[in-house]
This record gives structure tokens, C-alpha cells and sequence, in this order.
């Protein structure tokens, strides 16, 4: 006989949609770090990629982005972005008192 409720299937994804216009939201690396630690597995492309595409989601997403990296492991587009003033900046690796006061 049929089950009344359908089966539990492990594996999936869930999919969250976040309001986060001005909200204050912390991307911590600036991409060519994460590509030095990633390349066994990644093109160089794609990880340089991961920083830059997550804080354009984000700023289009009218957030306020503070990124805290070491300035020497920024990729192209995010030290644009920096240069732009598009972000704020944080010239150093990670705290954990960074995440003081950042919503996401």
C-alpha cells in the first residue's frame, strides 16, 4: 500500500531569498587568495570569480558591503570596486570582532 506522505529525499537544496537593502552584509576575501587554496580544484577564473560575483549580488541587492581582505589578495573587480568606494574596506585578514554589527 502507497505511503499517505510523500518520502524524505536527502540531497536537496534550499533555495532562501533575503531582504537585504541596507542591511550591512561581510564578505571576508577578496578572490586571489581563494584561488591560490583552490586551484586543485578550480580554474583560476572561477575562484577569482567568487568574490567579486557575491559582492555584485550583493550591491545590487542595494546592501552595504564592508570586505575585509588583505589588499594584496584582491582580484581585478573587487579592487575596482574598492577603488570605486563602492565597498568598504577593511585592509587585513580576518577578526572576529568583524562580524560586529554586520547583518548577514
Amino acid at each position: 500500500m502507497p505511503e499517505k506522505f510523500p518520502a524524505i529525499q536527502g540531497g536537496g537544496s534550499l533555495i532562501l531569498a533575503w531582504q537585504i537593502k541596507n542591511k550591512r552584509v561581510l564578505v571576508v576575501g577578496g578572490g586571489e587568495a581563494c584561488n591560490r587554496r583552490r586551484q586543485a580544484t578550480h580554474s583560476a577564473y572561477e575562484s577569482n570569480q567568487v568574490a567579486a560575483g557575491r559582492i555584485l549580488n550583493v550591491l545590487n541587492a542595494d546592501a552595504k558591503v564592508t570586505l575585509v581582505s588583505p589588499r594584496d589578495g584582491l582580484n581585478e573587480e573587487v579592487a575596482y570596486r574598492v577603488e570605486k568606494g563602492q565597498v568598504d574596506f577593511i585592509d587585513r585578514k580576518f577578526e572576529p570582532s568583524d562580524l560586529d554589527g554586520a547583518d548577514m
